[in-house]
Formats: C-alpha cells, structure tokens, sequence
C-alpha cells in the first residue's frame, strides 16, 4: 500500500478523491470534472469516501469530514495516531494504520488505538463488523473493531501489500507472488491464486466477479474469479499508488499529482479526471489489453450463482424416468392378472382356464 498519493474511488460510484500534498482534491465519476478542493492543514495521509461524507486524515491524525457535493465541513476528529495510511468503509468507519499501530474511529465511538506488528495493508469486512489486517512480517489477522482484538492469523510468509473483501466470504490478500483467500475469521485459507509477478495493491468488484491485483509497480492484472482465469492487464508509463473499484465493473487507478484514471471492465470504456482550476494539465500513457468477453463470462457466472449459464433453468430430465415406472406398472398389473388366472383355474375354474390362450401357460 503506498503512501505517497492517497487515493480513493466510492463505492458508491458519485465521487474520485485524490491528494496532493496537503491539497484534497475532488472529482465527479459522472464526467471526471473538479468538484471542490481543500487545504490541510499538514500533508494528507490517507482519503476516503462514502456515498454522503468524503474524509481524509492528516500527518497528525486529524480525520475531516466533508459533504461530497461541495465540500462543506462536517466534523473533525483528533485522533492523537501517526497515520501511514487510512482505509475507509462504505459506512463511514475509520482505520488509521501507523508504523506500530492501528486506530480505529467508529461513529459515535472514541478513537481506539492498539499496538499492531507492523501493519500495512487493511480492508473493512461487510457492515463494518470486521477488519482484515495484513504486515510487512507476513501475519494476516481478521480484527474486531470494537475491541482490537484478533479472532484468527494466518502466517503466509511474505510482506502482505493488500487486502480485499470478498462477498463470498472471503478475504483477498495479496502477497509475495500469489493472493490467498482466507475465511472471514482469519482461521484458514480456502484457495492461493499464483499471480504473475510480485504483487501490491488488490481490488474486488462489488458482486466478487473480478479481482485487480497491482504487479510491479506500472502494471495491473485482471482476473475473473469464477475460474481463476487471467482476463487482462493494464499497463501505464506511470507509476500507480492505489486502485480501487466503485460502481458496477469500473475500476479506478490513481496516481500522484493529483491524476487518475478509470476502466470499466466490462466494456473497455476509459475515462481520466480533467485537471482543477489552477493545476496543470498531466498526460500519460496507458494500454488496457482486457478480453471482454471473459470478463462477461465471468461476470454473468458469478450472477448465476456460479451456475453453468448453459443449465440455468434447464428442467431436470426426469420425464424418461417417469415413463419408465409407468412401464413397470404395466408389466406388474398384466404380472398380477395371469396370477389371478391361473390361481382361478387351480382352484376349479377349468373352464377359465381353458379359455386362455397356450402362449400364457
């Protein structure tokens, strides 16, 4: 997780914030054009959003609230923490991660603040009840947030540099050369997806049909995870520091100076945020070699409840089955006539037995 252009795309898909410096910077998704800017007062450390509040917290722990549409303040928090980063739920929960701590700022709540090993990468789980924690010593904790404490580890043996939630009820984290899923209480791993290069920053789609992992530094690899298959990369001739989806399949990208890009997925559209009033214009390069129709795939799969799309629907075949009990039925009711028959005959019914035909007896 860098640290040097905080960055952050809302789930909620209304609006792109980025930083610069002590200068927060605020873009609508709907065309990319400068919203509202405001001025820290010390460097911007981390950004989040939510769908009704923007926040960002400064080098001395100072978390801001503003009103997405114009920039209105709506509270501050001091937080008395050291902040590297911080991660942001779609609810509005606060996670600071510092050099040898982390702090967490719930709604309502004081601040709490724990010692942690060397925390470097974090995700909020669904409905904020949860926090997946990945160190630069290679311990994934699963956390509850009201207490600090730890409910499982995972030891993976290498730096985590990202973590991810994923509506099946995992968590994505990224490490070493590989992501591994591990369960929503951090007691064990289900799955590792070997990744092509050493890894960074990982992203989840919000219906869990694609993974975006960071490999490198300017590179960033697609998955579909329906079948674990590759379906992209996208290539910059910058260097990325975060990326995060929003709304639907659109994937965002940013970048230091204040820049950043978006990809949706599905169709190959690309958009970048226009320079604010007053800042300069950047160009860079960037290349998205994306198989759509994987993506699709993949897409619908998991909208299938991972279904095979072909047999979605399809009526069992049990009317052959059905035909063959009537069969039966028939064979067994003639069966129990030319018992009858015969046991009419034995018993002095001669005359009714002579009256059936020799092929029966």
């Amino acid at each position: 997780m860098h640290d040097i252009a905080p960055y952050t795309y809302s789930p909620a898909g209304n609006v792109i914030v980025l930083a610069d410096g002590p200068e927060l910077l605020v873009y609508s998704a709907a065309n990319d054009q400068g919203l509202w800017k405001a001025m820290a007062e010390d460097v911007l450390m981390g950004v989040g959003a939510t769908e009704d509040q923007v926040l960002s917290v400064d080098a001395t722990g100072k978390i801001t609230a503003y009103r997405p549409v114009d920039g209105h303040q709506l509270f501050q928090v001091e937080t008395d923490s050291s902040p590297i980063t911080m991660t942001v739920s779609a609810d509005g929960h606060c996670l600071i991660l510092e050099a040898s701590a982390i702090c967490v700022v719930r709604p309502g709540a004081d601040p709490l603040r724990v010692g942690w090993e060397t925390p470097r990468a974090a995700a909020w789980g669904p409905d904020s009840a949860s926090i997946g924690i990945g160190g630069a010593d290679g311990t994934f904790a699963v956390v509850d947030p009201a207490s600090g404490g730890a409910w499982g580890t995972q030891a993976l043996g290498a730096p985590i540099r990202g973590v991810a939630w994923r509506p099946d009820g995992t968590w994505a984290v990224a490490h070493g050369q590989q992501i591994s899923f591990v369960s929503s209480d951090g007691t064990e791993i289900s799955s590792v997806l070997p990744v092509p290069g050493a890894v960074g920053e990982v992203a989840v789609s919000n219906d869990g049909a694609i993974l975006a992992v960071m490999v490198d530094t300017q590179k960033v690899v697609l998955f579909e995870l329906h079948g674990n298959a590759v379906v992209g990369e996208v290539t910059f001739q910058r260097e990325v520091s975060h990326i995060q989806f929003g709304t639907k399949h659109w994937l965002g990208f940013g970048f230091d100076y204040g820049d950043a890009n978006r990809l949706d997925v599905a169709t190959g559209k690309v958009t970048r945020t226009q320079a604010h009033p007053g800042r300069a214009q950047n160009a860079w390069a960037m290349n998205a070699s994306v198989n759509q129709a994987l993506v699709r795939g993949g897409i619908a799969n998991v909208a299938a409840a991972g279904v095979a799309i072909a047999q979605k629907g399809k009526p069992k075949a049990d009317k052959p089955v059905q035909k063959k009990k009537r069969n039966l039925k028939a064979w067994y009711g003639v069966g129990f006539f030319l018992l009858a028959v015969i046991f009419v005959g034995c018993c002095g019914g001669g005359t009714l037995l002579a009256a059936i035909p020799t092929f029966w007896r």
